[in-house]
């Protein structure tokens, strides 16, 4: 393989990213391809049961992977269990926690207007043929 294409690699595949506790962003638009769009994790537990950050001019969901978690944004509490998922509008304070372990997959893009906060429930998917394989 080249050196350009060990290059290119570099900014496409990134591993390991459940490798850290607490909130992790692994891909953004400074170290990858990506021109908008970032992604991390917020791996919590005993140790480090809670995290908090300003999602400035991003928009912001995250995906429960595993656990639970609550999930503190736009004024409203949401409990968060394995594979929900809350869209969070931009200029945001979101705080997260857990009473036992949480795996979060945070995705996030830069965004010019303000929707309303979305919580989407793996239980109301699940029920719909339409969204799932």
């Amino acid at each position: 393989m080249s050196t350009q294409a060990e290059m290119a690699l570099e900014k496409m595949v990134f591993r390991k990213t459940n490798s850290q506790k607490g909130r992790h962003q692994a891909v953004t638009p400074g170290n990858s391809t990506m021109r908008h769009l970032a992604y991390g994790r917020i791996i919590l537990d005993a140790s480090e049961p809670s995290v908090a950050f300003s999602n400035g001019e991003r928009e912001t969901a995250l995906i429960c992977l595993s656990g639970s978690a609550t999930v503190k944004a736009g004024g409203q509490q949401i409990e968060l269990g394995k594979f929900d998922a809350v869209y969070i509008p931009r200029d945001s304070k979101i705080e997260v926690s857990t009473s036992s372990s949480v795996d979060l997959a945070e995705f996030s893009s830069d965004v010019a207007g303000k929707y309303p906060l979305k919580v989407v429930r793996y239980a109301d998917v699940s029920k719909d043929s339409g969204l799932k394989l």
